[in-house]
């Protein structure tokens, strides 16, 4: 899995669920043999939420040295994109935060 795809579609996605859904579709294109390397506690899951992406990003982040040397390449391809989605979410949010705020000032 070649992660340019994947950040370019981070960087246009505009909105908390799509970001959501392109992180549960980066889980989905992990090979069965690629999960069964992770340790248990990187295993991917379901993300139902921004929540759950930023917390399995950090989570990752936190068992990276923890992997074995057959999964430490694919720990860390998953941390890097689960940290990238977390920042576009951030991002998101932040705009959104801009864009509520100017809109209640008075004219």
């Amino acid at each position: 899995m070649t992660a340019a795809p994947w950040n370019e579609r981070l960087r246009v996605a505009a909105t908390e669920e799509e970001v959501v859904e392109l992180a549960n579709r980066y889980v989905r294109s992990l090979e069965s043999f690629e999960v069964a390397m992770l340790p248990a506690r990187c295993r991917p899951r379901a993300m139902l939420c921004a929540h759950d992406v930023s917390t399995y990003a950090f989570e990752l982040l936190g068992h990276y040295c923890e992997a074995s040397d057959a999964s430490a390449r694919l720990v860390q391809g998953l941390a890097v994109f689960f940290t990238a989605a977390a920042t576009r979410l951030s991002e998101i949010v932040s705009d959104t935060n801009v864009r509520e705020a100017g809109a209640r000032r008075p004219a």
